[in-house]
């Protein structure tokens, strides 16, 4: 196969994936109108289903998931508020505790509702916990699709970063043997000079070349990186 084939081949396929993605994601946008009860001409509706290779029973059975996600989601929501909560009940709690040491009784009273509260508290904060683990492992497959090609991208472009290194610290170790043979044999003939200092040009330009070759890979892992960070925030998404 030649390479301008391959490149042909993957480019389809790319497109491919591309068109599976954006016809979940229309189909995601149709669960979520129609779950939140926003009205879509039956038309359209059946259009993104055959797009998307779903039957009105796997939509309706989605609308259920999104809601039961969308609750979910809420419960997370509360999450940090709810740790706050948590956190100056403990410490109002551990103050009590102490001045009933010196004052045995005289604060029972208080203490018992503010365990009652730092329970229920806590509840909220595990409620959260668990709601987010939930939205992780119920994440709609298009959102995990997209998440496991950006990791296999991080990882290309890693290997590509370490076999750059590796090119770079040959070159390097190349470049200072030259530069030695041209400190430590002054008697040398010219061409013999020549060769060596050669060497060495061709060695700083190819090791900048490839240095910024470098810097464009670690662009785009940065861009990658954020790019994960945003999927990671759908997974919590309705």
């Amino acid at each position: 196969m030649t390479t301008e084939l391959k490149e042909r081949l993957d480019d389809l396929e790319a497109a491919r994936q591309q068109r599976k993605v954006d016809a979940g994601e229309r189909y995601h946008a149709l669960v979520v109108t129609t779950a939140n009860g926003t009205t879509t001409t039956p038309e359209d509706a059946a259009q993104v289903l055959d797009d998307a290779g779903k039957r009105p029973e796997e939509l309706a059975a989605d609308c259920q998931k999104y809601l039961d996600r969308k609750s979910l989601r809420a419960a997370l929501d509360a999450g940090p508020a709810a740790t706050k909560k948590a956190i100056e009940l403990e410490a109002q709690l551990r103050d009590r505790r102490d001045k009933l040491a010196a004052l045995v009784g005289k604060h029972r009273a208080e203490i018992s509702v503010l365990e009652t509260e730092f329970a229920a508290a806590s509840d909220r904060v595990s409620q959260a916990r668990s709601a987010e683990r939930d939205l992780v492992n119920g994440a709609w497959s298009f959102v995990v699709a997209k998440e496991r090609d950006i990791l296999a991208a991080l990882r290309d472009l890693k290997t590509m970063a370490d076999q750059l290194d590796d090119r770079i610290r040959s070159m390097t170790g190349t470049k200072l043997t030259a530069e030695r043979l041209l400190r430590d044999q002054p008697h040398a003939t010219k061409e013999n000079k020549a060769h060596n200092q050669a060497v060495v040009n061709h060695q700083v330009k190819e090791i900048a070349r490839l240095q910024a070759e470098l810097a464009t890979i670690g662009k785009r892992r940065q861009a990658l990186d954020a790019a994960l960070q945003r999927v990671h925030a759908e997974k919590l998404e309705p």
